[in-house]
């Protein structure tokens, strides 16, 4: 099975690198009151953190997702 850990650790560093990016994508976009950027980048971020198990951060980009998508930036902050 040493091939799928490979796999696993492959994804895992994938997402841990591209993490920081997302994440300074949230705070550019937010503070510039982009909804619809910002929405995004959640949505994007909360399907990865879900493929790699990341149950919290998913569920902490999904409150940021739905309140992008009320065009209300500041119930995104809070839930940090």
């Amino acid at each position: 099975m040493v091939q799928g850990e490979d796999v696993l650790a492959e994804v895992l560093a994938l997402f841990i690198a591209d993490v920081p990016q997302q994440l300074a994508g949230f705070a550019r976009r937010s503070g510039r009151q982009d909804a619809i950027t910002t929405r995004q980048i959640a949505h994007r971020l909360k399907g990865t953190a879900l493929g790699v198990g990341a149950r919290q951060m998913a569920s902490v980009c999904a409150l940021v997702e739905n309140a992008a998508r009320a065009a209300d930036l500041t119930s995104g902050r809070r839930a940090r």
